[in-house]
């Protein structure tokens, strides 16, 4: 007994021995992998031609992306009863085998994208029933036919980027739960009727990139589909029969011309339609009657030359930039719209009725940008009291009436940019922006100078919420310090690309540029203009003394002097020259000449100088004998020489008076060959 026992002891020891010396196969990693640990297997970038065996029991993903992997068949790996994730993106498999997976029955994602796959088998996925996330897009995949009928839970596919030229009847009829169907990016001119209608819980369907041209009437079961998204399909028109669940549809990028009045008429729970660059230059009256639920309208890039009517109350953003739009009728918008964002960015509008926008309460921002606007009237953004953001820049602005800009309380960002050289302003409209935290000036002159003049001329309330001013490329000279009080509470104040004088009248600026935090410069340091001896110096790095003092400014005209004036030299263009007082009137020169004064009461202000209609006849008061000019100085000696009896050359003896032949120089005679006196002489014309 004794012994039975001793024996059955040794046995145990042994095993215990033997297991204790022998590793268990589930608790090391594969020597080709990188690494093992909670629950990763990673073997990425390891130039893997098979997959590795004998991973830890433990491991529920795998990723072996970027190797070398061709054919994936039964024996490529071995039973792993626990993974759930593989990842085999960016190899070079070409071919999955009849139940190349089978051995991963609780897989739940594979991702076989970027590969050159060209053939999957019709059991290729046969024993995957709990597979739901299934990715082969960047691949070679010419058919799908029958190939997922053993992933009964297969709930996100993704087939974009793929060389597919049909969807067939039956290619998609499986007892699948399918949410998500990508199929973007392929050659797909061809789509069955009936290609989606045993996808019954299908909520997101792509089809973009795909030259289909034409849609057919398709069929569909589901009553939850979501996004439909036919962008860049060369669609001349636009697919109905859609589901009444859609909320997303999308066709732009497409030829579609025109909106028929029932195009829509079925997507009753429509959120966003989106129709941008197409050919479009027609909508129907009633085209958007039963979107009631519409809240963004997206029609840029278009030929439309009319803003569409009867849009739906609770529309929230309308862009229609980029179409040919001349204005914006009145009575677009009701009293009960919810708009929030409209943008008609470069159209042709020439005009705003100051009753567009009235009772938009919930309008927040307008973008007019690149237009043909010249005069914004009186009411046409008033009492906007939820307006934050308006953009105006890029149109040739005349004028700004007064009570344009009424009542914007909330408004905090406002752009002017490039918008002409002259324009009058018949109101400072600042103070009704009291929250205004950002003004674009930017290339503006005639708004630029304007407002510098207003702050310098007229109190203004001080605008303590601004933070950044941009007056850049204004053509301003100088601005006075007043604007420090305007704008208390500044951040950057862009000041660059103007003319600075740099006189004592600007020496304020550099103080406050040395000894303040604010960015004064957005393009370029900011340097002076003028005078000549600090051109192009930096403002910040003058010293106090080396400011210019204040020169006068040049006296412009009035009109009547200009008109007085022109009138002068009309009578003296059309009288005799022989009539002409000498003490009153000069013949310049040459247009270049700058007429001159013996007194200052009667000089040309130097703004009118370089007129050329203005430069030939010049009133100068009392006048002193002008210089005499080398052609007429030897004229006159010539005609001395003639009633002398002599002429020069002719006369006798040596030295200076002695006739010279031959050569014919500067200031020599010549003969008159055509002239049949043969002492007749010329002067060489000079």
């Amino acid at each position: 007994m004794a012994t039975t026992l001793q024996r059955v002891l040794f046995t145990l020891a042994i095993v215990v021995t033997v297991s204790q010396a022998a590793p268990s196969r589930s608790s090391k990693c594969p020597s080709r992998c990188v690494s093992c640990s909670n629950g990763i297997a990673e073997c990425s970038k390891r130039s893997l031609i098979t997959p590795p065996k004998d991973f830890p029991s433990g491991i529920r993903t795998i990723v072996m992306d970027n190797n070398h992997l061709r054919v994936l068949g039964t024996r490529s790996f071995q039973k792993l009863g626990n993974v759930e994730v593989l990842r085999l993106k960016g190899n070079k498999v070409r071919v999955v085998k009849k139940a190349a997976f089978a051995k991963l029955p609780k897989l739940m994602t594979l991702d076989l994208s970027n590969n050159q796959l060209v053939k999957i088998y019709s059991k290729g996925f046969e024993g995957m029933r709990n597979l739901q996330t299934l990715s082969l897009q960047d691949n070679r995949i010419r058919s799908i036919a029958r190939i997922f009928d053993y992933t009964p839970r297969l709930f996100q596919l993704n087939l974009a980027f793929n060389k597919l030229r049909a969807i067939g009847k039956n290619d998609l009829k499986v007892p699948t739960r399918i949410h998500y169907l990508d199929l973007r990016d392929n050659r797909i001119t061809k789509i069955h009727p009936e290609a989606f209608l045993h996808l019954e819980t299908l909520r997101y369907l792509f089809l973009n990139k795909n030259p289909l041209v034409t849609v057919p009437d398709m069929k569909f079961s589901t009553n939850v589909l979501q996004l439909v998204d036919f962008d860049n399909c060369k669609l001349t028109h636009v697919p109905t029969t859609m589901p009444s669940s859609v909320s997303d549809f999308r066709l732009s990028d497409n030829n579609i011309m025109q909106i028929n009045d029932t195009d829509f008429a079925n997507m009753t729970h429509l959120r966003l339609l989106a129709l941008n660059n197409n050919q479009l230059h027609f909508v129907a009256n009633r085209a958007l009657d039963g979107l009631t639920g519409l809240e963004e309208l997206w029609l840029r890039n278009n030929k439309l030359v009319y803003v569409p009517r009867r849009i739906p109350d609770n529309l929230q953003k309308l862009y229609m930039d980029s179409n040919m739009i001349q204005e914006i009728e009145d009575g677009l918008f009701t009293n009960t719209s919810r708009l929030h964002y409209i943008n008609v960015e470069n159209n042709k509008i020439n005009g705003i009725h100051n009753q567009t926008f009235k009772g938009l309460r919930f309008l927040k921002s307008v973008n007019f940008r690149s237009n043909r606007l010249r005069v914004i009237e009186s009411g046409t953004f008033s009492a906007l009291r939820n307006l934050s953001t308006l953009s105006l820049s890029n149109n040739p602005l005349e004028k700004i009436e007064d009570g344009a800009f009424h009542d914007l309380g909330n408004l905090t960002s406002l752009h002017l940019d490039m918008c002409g050289e002259r324009i009058t302003l018949e109101q400072n409209f600042l103070p009704e922006m009291p929250n205004l935290k950002t003004l674009s000036m930017m290339n503006s002159p005639g708004l630029g100078k304007a407002f510098v003049k207003m702050i310098e001329e007229t109190p203004m309330v001080p605008l303590k919420h601004l933070k950044d001013v941009d007056l850049t490329y204004n053509d301003i000279h100088t601005m006075s310090p007043n604007i420090q009080e305007v704008f208390p509470a500044l951040d950057a104040l862009s000041i660059d690309g103007n003319s600075w004088l740099c006189d004592t009248r600007l020496a304020w600026l550099r103080d406050w540029m040395v000894h303040s935090d604010i960015k004064f410069s957005k393009y370029e340091p900011v340097i002076c203009e003028q005078p000549y001896t600090l051109k192009s110096r930096e403002i910040r790095d003058l010293d106090a003394d080396e400011f210019a003092e204040v020169a006068p400014e040049p006296q412009t005209p009035s009109q009547e002097e200009y008109d007085r004036m022109m009138r002068d030299k009309s009578i003296a263009d059309n009288a005799p020259v022989a009539d002409a007082p000498a003490d009153n009137l000069r013949v310049a020169d040459s247009l270049s000449d700058k007429p001159q004064a013996a007194d200052g009461n009667n000089l040309v202000p130097y703004n009118m100088r370089e007129d050329p209609a203005l430069a030939a006849v010049t009133p100068i008061g009392p006048t002193t004998p002008a210089p005499e000019s080398p052609t007429t100085k030897r004229l006159r000696k010539h005609r001395k020489h003639r009633k002398g009896g002599k002429k020069r050359g002719q006369r006798k003896g040596k030295g200076k008076g002695r006739k010279r032949r031959g050569k014919k120089g500067k200031g020599r005679k010549r003969r008159n060959k055509n002239s049949k006196d043969a002492n007749t002489v010329v002067e060489k014309s000079t």
